[in-house]
């Protein structure tokens, strides 16, 4: 990744850059993903057997190697991918997983309350 500037308000990186970053990373992420792997797989054992969700969103779904897994794992239920790297989302997509693959910001969902039954997220929301 590169160095990122600050936004002068809130200190935190400009999500922009985060997103172009991301977005160029996309076709080799997965090779140096191994902490987010590992994080997300622990994050899938944890969910409770009996879950059942009618829709799913995969929030920071990155390459959508969670995507796939909640897809295998959820089949008949309607899968949302959303980053905010839309290069991540072409790379995500023809590999499939989710249903549906959208851009956009975790703190303004493109999304309708209450229109997803499980939200699941690894390692995304601190950029």
């Amino acid at each position: 990744m590169t160095e990122w500037t600050q936004d002068p308000l809130s200190g935190l990186p400009d999500k922009r850059q985060v997103a172009a970053s991301f977005s160029r990373a996309a076709d080799s992420y997965d090779s140096v993903a191994a902490l987010q792997r590992k994080v997300g797989g622990e994050l899938l054992t944890r969910l409770p057997a009996s879950l059942s969700p009618q829709r799913w969103l995969d929030l920071g779904c990155g390459t959508g190697y969670f995507s796939r897994a909640l897809g295998q794992r959820y089949g008949a239920a309607e899968g949302v991918a959303l980053d905010i790297a839309e290069g991540m989302l072409r790379h995500a997509q023809p590999l499939g997983g989710a249903q549906r693959f959208v851009a956009g910001d975790a703190e303004r969902l493109p999304l309708r309350d209450s229109s997803c039954d499980l939200l699941f997220s690894s390692l995304a929301l601190q950029w």
